[in-house]
């Protein structure tokens, strides 16, 4: 069951319950962050990088499969992408050992398409288990609600200890004239390709999201220790990830300008004073709020515009800034038990939903 929120979300529910909160990975409002004279810097041009997607090559040395898996009538067939469950075994492990495809299974739920692939009996479900393991990966089949309209449904591959194969909830997507799909294991969405979903895994680019030095200081200043001379802007989705696509960064941006790091800041955050400060331009509006809920990185470009480092952003600062005095004057977050149920109450400002499992007593 999910309940959307905004700010505070309060569930009265008739029996126990245990909750968990989803926080949710371009167009420009761009204004120039000063080049230099001689800067071929285009402001409002996309971020871009370089991907080798057209000969991507798995660790074990597959290449990106040419052909679909057969369609069979009334049918969603998906595969898995991902070598390490695949036919030739794990080639990160030493043993090279080939996993058991019936260690894993599927966690579906009806998504809100025209139709669907149906829902789990609950999480202890392990009816749906592969029908094939190829060299790529696992296979699944599922029946159709309706294979004549579009459909889409939410989907867990756990493992034979129901632990999670990826880390969030993955979708499914499919056309009514196309119910042969692909999952890479590191993607929130299908793609339409086994292709596709291989170059998800295992293409190659020069952009590196592993340092995590921004900090979102204020509501118009971010400090970020490793911008040199390049051009700086904020690159953000506010609907899932930050990922490259046909060459350039998915998402929104708008360009920064370089500033000093305020006092007040420093002193309370004094490991942040050799950091550079840049500011959101005066005169361009950003929607903070909607940004803090999904993924938000600073981007670094040469002048060509080319991705030359990246960082993702910690935002504790500035969610305090714009929410910590509200919640405070809430005096009964948590867990409440009265004759009508439990009541959840909960700070979660970036959360886009709230889910609430319920298991019997």
């Amino acid at each position: 069951m999910s309940f959307n929120i905004k700010k505070l979300a309060m569930l009265t529910m008739p029996t126990m319950v245990m909750f968990a909160v989803a926080a949710c990975g371009g167009s420009s409002s761009s204004s120039s962050p000063s080049p230099s004279p001689s800067s071929n810097f285009d402001p409002a041009a996309p971020s871009k990088v370089e991907t080798s997607s057209g000969g991507a090559v798995s660790p074990g040395g597959l290449s990106a499969p040419t052909t679909e898996l057969p369609a069979k009538s009334g049918k969603l067939i998906v595969q898995v992408m991902d070598e390490r469950l695949g036919s030739k075994g794990a080639p990160a492990k030493a043993s090279g050992a080939v996993v058991n495809p019936q260690d894993y299974s599927v966690h579906r739920w009806a998504g809100d398409c025209p139709a669907d692939i149906g829902t789990s009996a609950d999480w202890n479900d392990q009816s749906l288990t592969p029908v094939a393991q190829n060299e790529y990966g696992l296979v699944f089949e599922f029946d159709v609600s309706d294979t004549t309209v579009d459909g889409c449904s939410g989907f867990i591959l756990r493992d034979k200890d129901l632990n999670k194969v990826y880390d969030g909830d993955q979708k499914l997507e499919w056309t009514a004239d196309d119910h042969e799909i692909s999952i890479a294991t590191n993607k929130d969405v299908s793609r339409a390709s086994r292709e596709e979903a291989f170059n998800d895994m295992y293409a190659t680019s020069d952009f590196d999201t592993s340092d995590a030095s921004a900090h979102w200081v204020s509501e118009d200043i971010i400090a970020w220790k490793n911008g040199g001379d390049l051009h700086v802007r904020i690159q953000y989705n506010p609907d899932g990830i930050i990922e490259p696509a046909d060459g350039q960064l998915n998402g929104e941006f708008v360009n920064l300008e370089k500033t000093t790091l305020p006092e007040d800041i420093i002193k309370q955050n004094y490991n942040l004073k050799d950091y550079q400060a840049y500011k959101i331009p005066t005169g361009v509006t950003l929607d903070i709020k909607k940004v803090l809920k999904g993924e938000a990185l600073v981007v670094g470009l040469d002048d060509n515009n080319k991705v030359k480092k990246a960082a993702r952003i910690q935002t504790a600062m500035v969610i305090d800034a714009l929410y910590a005095d509200k919640a405070l004057k809430v005096e009964d977050l948590g867990t409440t038990i009265g004759s009508d149920g439990v009541t959840f109450k909960l700070w979660a400002p970036t959360a886009q939903n709230v889910k609430i499992h319920i298991w019997p007593d």
